[in-house]
């Protein structure tokens, strides 16, 4: 028996009601506009769908979800006279949930600032954190990731005035929310992954602002914050970037990312590298089979083979499996019928049982923005509901890029980053009834 669900929801509305792994669910209430932007796979079988009200910004959205696709407990996260974003969402020990934000004042000219906030394994709220940039500058999230301690690794890029180089924000901390270490690195990062060992793994590229010269970058911190291994790749001689990084679970490392080969259009590339950071395998995804181009979101361990993400610009996310040596078992990609371009899922991530749970924002003219959360089979099938879809994208080519290996080293400095602890109200409203899809 199959079991997999989809689940629309506005985030106020959720169904209290049972149902089967192979019905689908809607969720829905008229008035409500809240859009998907996150969501994490949980020990237990379950996920975290999260997202944000998509006019004005006023909380955090978090759902909780149990094995079966039915809501355990939501949650919004408000601030009073701020708007808040939420861009990711990780577990935290054993069925916690920390989600990383944008906090900042009401206004167009805002200067946002980070919000981290923690919740318990019911929903209740442990604790938040805020974390203030220098004046005139601002902090804009880019990953979460928790480490087996219970500590949080925070990755930011900090904007500054003129044309000198954006620094990324690196940070640490602990169970109780307190910043054990913040690091300022001087490259535009894009994933930072906390490691068994205590140290984290950094994924992004050289900043070069204005030129093509920009390479994907790895680096390897150890558990104090410093540089022990970092290498800059090129693929076909172009402009590449890189997205994110995981270990490889028989060691070493997979690297995902993207090149320009060309105006108009980017690939995506994941390439296993050996603990040495020789390259072991590579694959990429063509952008012609897009609307315009992909985009390379993540590479996630997936069991004995990885789950790779890939995006098309103003369009769906697609989900492929892997084998442990690059060759693939399935591509899935969820779509809207005949409403184009109402659809975007925009983050996938694997379960436990060999497919993957999406998070998104389904909008159309006569309905309000609503967050899609769907779950996948272990063949990444997803069940009609609503006109959603599992159709084969055919990304995949198979050809393997020209590597252009260069040895590099990342400059590591501290950062006077401020913490502090504001003051949410936090809201779990009372769910409501909902409408049966069923396939």
């Amino acid at each position: 028996m199959k079991s997999w669900w989809c689940a629309m929801s506005a985030a106020v509305a959720v169904a209290g009601a049972a149902a089967a792994p192979e019905q689908a669910r809607l969720y829905g209430a008229r008035g409500l506009q809240f859009q998907g932007s996150a969501v994490a796979a949980m020990q237990d079988g379950g996920s975290v769908a999260a997202g944000w009200q998509s006019i004005q910004r006023l909380g955090m959205l978090a759902i909780r979800f149990d094995p079966a696709g039915q809501p355990q407990w939501q949650r919004v996260i408000e601030v009073a006279g701020q708007q808040v974003v939420v861009r990711q969402v990780v577990e935290v020990g054993q069925g916690g949930v920390a989600l990383l934000g944008e906090i900042g004042p009401a206004a167009p000219e805002r200067m946002p600032d980070l919000l981290l906030v923690k919740l318990e394994a019911d929903g209740t709220l442990a604790w938040t954190r805020r974390f203030n940039a220098a004046l005139g500058t601002s902090l804009f999230p880019r990953d979460l990731s928790a480490g087996a301690d219970g500590s949080l690794v925070l990755l930011a890029r900090q904007s500054v005035a003129g044309p000198q180089p954006t620094p990324s924000w690196l940070a640490r901390v602990d169970a109780d929310g307190s910043l054990r270490w913040q690091r300022r690195l001087s490259m535009d990062a894009s994933s930072a992954q906390s490691l068994p060992d205590g140290g984290v793994l950094v994924a992004g590229s050289s900043d070069c602002p204005g030129s093509d010269d920009c390479a994907a970058w790895l680096v390897r911190l150890d558990a104090a914050a410093h540089p022990v291994q970092d290498l800059q790749i090129r693929v076909d001689g172009v402009y590449t970037y890189a997205a994110s990084a995981r270990p490889a679970p028989g060691g070493g490392w997979y690297l995902a990312g993207g090149t320009a080969p060309a105006p108009g259009r980017n690939d995506a590339w994941l390439l296993h590298l050996d603990a040495g950071l020789a390259p072991v395998w590579a694959r990429r995804w063509g952008g012609s089979a897009c609307s315009s181009s992909v985009s390379a979101f993540a590479a996630v361990p997936a069991g004995d083979g990885i789950l790779m993400t890939v995006g098309c610009y103003g369009g769906t996310a697609t989900a492929a499996r892997l084998d442990a040596q690059g060759l693939v078992q399935w591509e899935a990609s969820p779509d809207y019928a005949d409403l184009e371009p109402v659809l975007k899922v925009l983050r996938i991530a694997p379960t436990p049982q060999g497919g993957y749970v999406g998070v998104g924002t389904v909008a159309d003219i006569d309905l309000p923005v609503r967050l899609l959360h769907l779950r996948s089979d272990a063949e990444g099938e997803v069940p009609r509901c609503q006109a959603i879809r599992s159709r084969p994208p055919a990304l995949l080519d198979g050809g393997v890029p020209a590597l252009e290996l260069r040895a590099a080293t990342v400059g590591v400095a501290g950062d006077a980053v401020t913490v502090d602890a504001p003051v949410p109200q936090l809201r779990s409203p009372r769910p409501q009834p909902a409408n049966a899809c069923r396939l």
